[in-house]
């Protein structure tokens, strides 16, 4: 009779454990047999599939090493990873998506809502389209520096804080929230790399989940300020040979009497203006 109290009790215990979310299994995290990713590069890779690139960690003295595969789903990478690799995939130190831009154009809801429901991957990660072979970027890029994607999540995280409106800054959470609103449509930075340079062309412009324009320069300039409740630190004005200094907008809607026209008036202030 004690064993069978003893039974129920375990098994009662068993299920307590699963109804509030908790395991009875521990996960593997010894720095030894883990490897965390700090970014994803993922574009198109022919017949329905993926191609999912990352960095191997250095354990050790050990080299770092693209690690590349082509899967169906986001969720098989990890798999195949753990199965070509001696050490574990960790995902939650991811910091960085970066998205082919041929492949944003046909849409990224299935990569978003993977993303989302990954209770390991932190919704602050950036979201990055990239236009060029960044696969090739990142092969001539170890041989300058071993830290280099360390160095663009500094980068981004640093002009996310100063808020001065050089790039657009966007992460998992903000894209999620205006991709799931009927009065706005998400966007995020686009870089541009030709193999061997990886820089900020400008903002990539979606409509629902799919890339629709990419703005530069100016446009992109007046984009941020009117977009954020930021300012630019310089805001440069070629055609009338005049660079305006901590530039700010206000803007104003205004709705007709028979709701069927919105207008919008931007009024943009600066501190200081320089010739």
């Amino acid at each position: 009779m004690t064993q069978r109290k003893a039974a129920l009790l375990c098994i009662a215990i068993t299920f307590i454990l699963a109804a509030q979310g908790c395991s009875p299994f521990v996960e593997n995290n010894e720095i030894e047999e883990v490897s965390p990713v700090t970014f994803w590069f993922i574009k198109e890779a022919g017949n329905g599939k993926l191609s999912m690139s990352t960095l191997v960690p250095p354990v050790g003295f050990e080299e770092r090493r693209i690690f590349n595969k082509e899967v169906k789903m986001v969720k098989q990478f990890g798999k195949n990873f753990d199965l070509n690799y001696y050490n574990e995939l960790k995902n939650g130190q991811l910091r960085m998506v970066m998205i082919e831009e041929r492949l944003a154009r046909k849409g990224i809801l299935k990569i978003v809502n993977s993303l989302l429901s990954d209770a390991k991957i932190g919704p602050r990660l950036y979201l990055i389209v990239v236009n060029g072979d960044f696969d090739k970027y990142m092969t001539n890029a170890l041989k300058e520096s071993k830290k280099f994607d360390f160095y663009l999540y500094q980068t981004l995280r640093h002009y996310e804080k100063a808020s001065q409106g050089e790039m657009s800054i966007v992460n998992l959470h903000h894209f999620k929230n205006q991709l799931y609103t009927h009065f706005s449509d998400p966007y995020t930075p686009m870089f541009q790399t030709d193999g061997y340079h990886f820089k900020y062309e400008g903002t990539a412009l979606f409509q629902d989940d799919k890339l629709a324009n990419i703005i530069s320069g100016i446009d992109d300039q007046i984009f941020q300020i009117i977009n954020n409740n930021r300012y630019l630190k310089y805001l440069p004005l070629p055609g009338h040979s005049i660079v305006l200094g901590q530039a700010r907008s206000a803007v104003y809607f205004e709705l007709n009497e028979k709701k069927t026209a919105l207008t919008m008036n931007v009024n943009v202030n600066a501190r200081n203006r320089r010739i």
